[in-house]
Parts: C-alpha cells; structure tokens; sequence
C-alpha cells in the first residue's frame, strides 16, 4: 500500500503524499477495467529519460504532479477518482470492513417494459461503486426469452453500471 511506503496508517486517504503518488499511479494505469494498476512499459519509459521527475513526487505541489503528468501526454485523474480507487482498494483488500452491500437505486430499463431499443444499454445506479471483480459476466446476466445467456458489455463510470448486449435483442 502507498501509506506503508509514506508511512501513514493504511486507512489514511487523505495524507497529501499519498493523493500524490496515487495520482501519478492511476493516471498511468493502462487498463482500467481491473482494480490493479498496470503500467504499460512506454508509459513507464516516458518518466526515464533526463526530463523525468526532477524532484520526489510527494514533494511536488499538487499543480506540479498535473504539470508533470500532461507534461507526459497522460490525463491525469481527479483527487476524488484517486480516493474512490484508494478506498475500493482498502475495501478489496479488507483494510476496513464494509458490511453494507450496495443497494441498486435505479435502472434505465424497468422489469416488463416493452417498446425498448434492441440493442440497448442498461444502466443501473448503484448506492457505492462496485468494485471491478465483481462486475464479472456471472454477476450481471441477460437472458433471452428461451433462457439463454446474452452476451454484453459491461462499462463502470463511479457508481454506474453500463450493461449493454452484444448483439441485437429479439
């Protein structure tokens, strides 16, 4: 965890060195479809040559670390999508316990509505974000009117789910 490395207590998501380093991590990170950061080895190679980081990032302001990172051709994310992922990690990890299950607040599409597009994207809202392993195709499934499983997509935007089928329903 960053906190061990800065040395602040594990559940600490507002330590300023800690949303420093987070920042440069998660915008770095090449696949965001899983909770782990990947860094592609060009990215890593961006922050290698005599231009690199000059001084150490928790040392940087906060505009520094943003300059550093567009510097490098790389959006840079947002404190609170750094927090979100900080704390989804700790929750992941078991760093704190979350008894609470999310709860589903809304969908795009009710149960037994007809006229509908037929290859429509479904959004569900949820009360928390759910983390990315559970967003596996065995959590979320379409089923066509014989029972069969439907191929999708499934995107996640904070607490929004996105659900969209491969192809056209009946």
């Amino acid at each position: 965890f960053i906190q061990d490395i800065v040395g602040v207590d594990r559940q600490d998501t507002s330590n300023d060195s800690v949303l420093k380093i987070a920042t440069l991590l998660q915008s770095l990170d090449s696949d965001p479809s899983t909770d782990e950061i990947e860094i592609e080895k060009t990215d890593f190679d961006k922050f290698k040559s005599s231009d690199g980081i000059k001084k150490e990032i928790s040392q940087m302001t906060d505009e520094e670390v943003e300059k550093t990172i567009k510097s490098k051709g790389i959006t840079p994310k947002t404190k609170e999508e750094v927090k979100k992922h900080l704390q989804n990690s700790q929750k992941q990890f078991k760093v704190v316990v979350d008894n609470t299950a999310p709860s589903l607040l809304s969908t795009s599409i009710k149960n037994g509505a007809s006229d509908i597009n037929i290859v429509p994207s479904i959004k569900l809202t949820f009360s928390e974000d759910i983390p990315k392993t559970k967003q596996m195709k065995e959590n979320f499934r379409l089923k066509n009117t014989n029972g069969g499983f439907i191929g999708l997509n499934i995107d996640q935007k904070g607490s929004i789910i996105t659900i969209t089928p491969k192809k056209a329903l009946a």
